[in-house]
């Protein structure tokens, strides 16, 4: 019900990027929780911030792309070539993953961390986007 409101919310004001903004941060805000509250509760509180900004974030963001794309007769090929860019963060994540647990000699806190970091970062990188409110 949250996510599907957010949606219908940014349709009726004709705005997303301050929606994707907000539901980043919210996935942000729930990755850093299991740093500071290590136990299984913390790890459900996590899992419930990140999944109602997740549920956002994919009511709203879906509506973001196809908004930017450039030619509306290319839409399925576009969509695809975004699903393939979205995909290479995961693949990566593994990498990154194994060079912080080195480095950091097998802290898993600092992979929360990071995703927190790294999710918030790539907040930042909607507003740039000129052809969308």
């Amino acid at each position: 019900m949250f996510n599907r409101s957010w949606g219908r919310i940014s349709d009726k004001l004709q705005r997303r990027k301050v929606f994707v903004f907000t539901s980043t941060l919210f996935i942000g805000l729930g990755a850093i929780v299991p740093v500071f509250a290590v136990s299984t509760t913390g790890m459900l509180i996590s899992s419930i911030i990140i999944g109602l900004g997740y549920g956002a974030y994919m009511a709203v963001d879906m509506a973001l792309m196809v908004d930017v794309l450039p030619a509306r007769d290319d839409a399925a090929k576009d969509l695809g070539i975004l699903n393939v860019a979205a995909n290479v963060p995961q693949a990566l994540t593994p990498v990154i993953v194994a060079a912080l647990l080195g480095a950091f000699h097998g802290n898993y806190a600092t992979i929360f961390v990071y995703s927190a970091v790294a999710t918030v970062i790539s907040s930042l990188f909607v507003f740039p986007i000129k052809s969308v409110r």
